[in-house]
């Protein structure tokens, strides 16, 4: 074997000679070997006699003398049958070796390829394949991802080069490449990949799942990421998944359920300390949830991987990604309505969890709402259940209480309602098509009435939405339709009425506490406003200490009109507050469309109050912020009086002291009085 021989990479390129043919013209004969070349797959056949393989000799010799001996050249004797069956194995011998030479596969005159007579591509794709020059070629390769390449890009799926572009990607295999270098060949490498998988075929696919290409690109991903968390995942590398994702399918949850099963889930917890950046948080959560059907979560959460799984479900649902913990609660609710999290404390905790993020993403605007903040995660969630599949998934979720209980809902401690209730929060956000709920709906007016309460709520608001959806044309079926109408509006109002209620008191609640802390203010208000004691005594001269003092207090002065000003808006407004609950507290559910506007108005008014309000009450706690810290420096002024009326006293102690010394020398110094 001649030194320097990529052994190890299966070679695209295949060498056979298939048969002889005799030539002969009226001076002599010859023999004609007939070459099959395997180029990457595609075959084609060249003639070639002894004097080309003689030159190929004599032109390598130097370059590779390690390669196997040229037979002897027999004078008048070519075409004879033993010389034939002499020359053809030693011919295959010379070619195999040579196509497996690093030194003559990257010789500069590119003699044996043009022996063969292979195109350049051909070339540039055989010597990426040589360890020693595949950083090199990688970017040349590269190329071939171009259109105007089209016709030699083939060879990109041959799995020789799928399996050098992964080795190079896996750490360590570029990092003695110069830095401009290194950038220049990942990119390279990543296109390669993704080209292959979107235009190769099916063997393609499977050598790439076959050599772990999924975790070979998430530990790609998660060591770019690791350099610089802000600039997210790597979007080539994403595209390498997006690509199998697209030519898989239905099949990519089968996919990804064999790279879990081999070590995925250790894999994706390499991520872990990355998911406090948006942008992977989104990233994993969003490649489970494509794949995550039963055998997928089976495989997440078995025995062995069940606290890696778990902890990368709760520190997705802990991240700075509303779209990623919207997510991650789909991922938690299916797993529950399958029963697949083992222990009953898991379950306990993921029910939990669940109703504090149902919790928190009902506290947004409705779903009509045109909020920057709504539209986005109402645009983030439709595309979750944009696919049929992953639709379906939602909606099992949200039946899976009745559906799993003979029809009948269960009590309200049930784990199977938090999940439940997140997807018909999903549900609302996405405002589907009624079409799209034929199984929900005829459960919804039991749900609406007898559920735990945040479901209740949510199921009446999904009835209001699907009241409002009016088919545009009305068949045979009209009575049943005006019967199931009717009876999803008595259930859509009592499931107001107590939604309403329920706002009320909170509201009421809200405002109680407001006006305990709006009088508590004033009443510190009005003590601050009284006039400070200030001590008249006499004072060094030129000895500024009460200057600080008296800067301290010009800046409490101002710091309390502002607070005086916040304080009489935010009683403004608690007054309209209150105004608007008492409106609410009057008003009354009815079958009449003008009043279902009117309390939708006075509702509206009312939510408008209130983000007015907390904003006010937010200003007044910026303004009690800085009265403190005006108190503070009033305090360290107060300390720095102290201290001087302290030095003050000290220098009229010294001062009294000298002149008591003075007088007593002067009593003794004067002379004695002389009798007369």
């Amino acid at each position: 074997m001649a030194p320097g021989i990529a052994a190890e990479v299966p070679s695209p390129l295949q060498i056979q000679i298939t048969s002889t043919e005799e030539r002969s013209s009226m001076l002599k004969s010859w023999s004609v070997y007939l070459l099959e070349v395997d180029d990457f797959g595609r075959k084609f056949t060249l003639e070639k006699r002894f004097d080309d393989f003689n030159q190929l000799h004599s032109d390598l010799r130097e370059v590779e003398p390690g390669m196997p001996p040229l037979p002897e050249k027999k004078f008048m004797a070519s075409t004879d049958a033993s010389v034939v069956a002499e020359r053809k194995p030693a011919f295959e011998r010379i070619l195999r070796y040579l196509l497996r030479s690093e030194v003559a596969v990257h010789e500069k005159a590119q003699t044996l390829f043009k022996f063969l007579e292979l195109p350049p591509a051909a070339v540039v794709a055989f010597r990426y394949l040589f360890k020693t020059q595949r950083v090199a070629f990688a970017r040349q390769c590269g190329k071939l991802t171009d259109p105007k390449w089209e016709k030699d890009s083939y060879r990109l799926s041959h799995p020789a080069v799928l399996r050098t572009s992964l080795r190079l990607l896996e750490e360590g295999a570029l990092k003695e490449a110069e830095p401009e270098v290194q950038g220049e060949a990942e990119v390279a490498v990543v296109e390669m990949l993704r080209f292959a998988l979107g235009s190769g075929n099916e063997t393609t696919r499977q050598f790439f799942l076959q050599e772990k290409g999924v975790g070979v690109l998430l530990r790609y991903i998660f060591r770019k990421g690791k350099k610089d968390p802000s600039a997210g995942p790597d979007q080539r590398a994403r595209g390498v998944l997006n690509a199998l994702i697209k030519v898989e399918g239905e099949h990519f949850p089968a996919v990804m359920a064999d790279f879990l099963q081999k070590g995925g889930v250790s894999a994706l917890q390499e991520g872990t300390e990355l998911l406090r950046h948006p942008g992977f948080a989104d990233f994993i959560s969003k490649l489970l949830w494509i794949a995550w059907d039963v055998q997928v979560q089976q495989v997440f959460f078995a025995e062995s991987s069940r606290p890696e799984a778990l902890a990368l479900l709760s520190q997705l649902f802990v991240c700075p990604s509303k779209g990623a913990r919207v997510c991650a609660g789909l991922l938690l609710a299916n797993a529950l309505c399958h029963d697949q999290l083992g222990a009953e404390r898991n379950a306990a905790q993921a029910a939990e969890g669940l109703r504090q993020l149902t919790e928190e993403m009902a506290s947004l605007g409705s779903w009509e709402s045109q909020e920057p903040e709504d539209v986005e995660v109402r645009n983030l969630v439709q595309g979750l259940g944009q696919n049929a599949e992953r639709f379906g998934r939602i909606l099992t979720c949200a039946q899976a209480p009745w559906e799993q209980n003979q029809g009948q809902l269960p009590d309200e401690g049930s784990p199977l309602w938090p999940g439940a209730t997140f997807s018909l929060w999903c549900l609302l956000r996405m405002k589907p098509d009624p079409s799209r709920l034929s199984q929900l709906r005829p459960a919804l007016p039991a749900v609406a009435q007898g559920a735990p309460p945040r479901a209740r709520w949510l199921a009446g608001e999904l009835l209001l939405q699907l009241q409002l959806q009016v088919p545009s044309q009305l068949d045979s079926k009209m009575d049943a339709i005006v019967e199931t109408s009717i009876q999803e509006r008595t259930a859509l109002e009592l499931s107001l009425q107590e939604m309403f209620e329920h706002t009320r008191r909170s509201l009421q609640s809200e405002l109680g506490e407001s006006s305990q802390v709006i009088e508590t203010q004033q009443r510190l208000l009005e003590l601050r406003q009284q006039p400070l004691p200030m001590a008249t005594g006499s004072s060094v001269a030129g000895s500024g200490w009460h200057q600080p003092l008296e800067a301290a207090l010009a800046k409490l002065q101002t710091a309390r009109e502002e607070l005086s000003r916040a304080l009489t808006d935010a009683a403004r407004q608690r007054e309209t507050a209150q105004s608007a609950v008492h409106d609410v507290l009057e008003m009354e559910l009815t079958t009449d469309s003008a009043e279902d506007q009117q309390m939708d108005q006075q509702l509206q008014c009312m939510r408008q109050t209130e983000a007015e309000y907390t904003a006010r009450h937010s200003e007044q706690e910026q303004q009690s912020s800085l009265l403190k810290s005006q108190e503070e420096e009033v305090a360290t002024a107060n300390t720095a009086m102290e201290a001087a009326d302290k030095v003050l006293q000290e220098m009229r102690s010294r001062i009294a002291g000298y002149e008591a010394d003075i007088s007593s020398r002067q009593r003794e110094e004067s002379p004695p009085c002389q009798p007369s």
